[in-house]
């Protein structure tokens, strides 16, 4: 089965940091980290 990808948008690393550790221990792919909507976009 294919992974689900997922872009973490958080301005708190550490929360962003730890909320990509329990994602990929559930098996997610997480493609990016980016702190701002406007880097979302881009990214996507």
């Amino acid at each position: 089965m294919k992974k689900v990808r997922i872009l973490i948008v958080e301005d708190e690393s550490i929360i962003s940091l730890k909320t990509e550790s329990i994602l990929t221990g559930l098996g997610y792919e997480v493609i990016s980290i980016v702190d701002t909507g406007e880097k979302a976009v881009i990214r996507i």
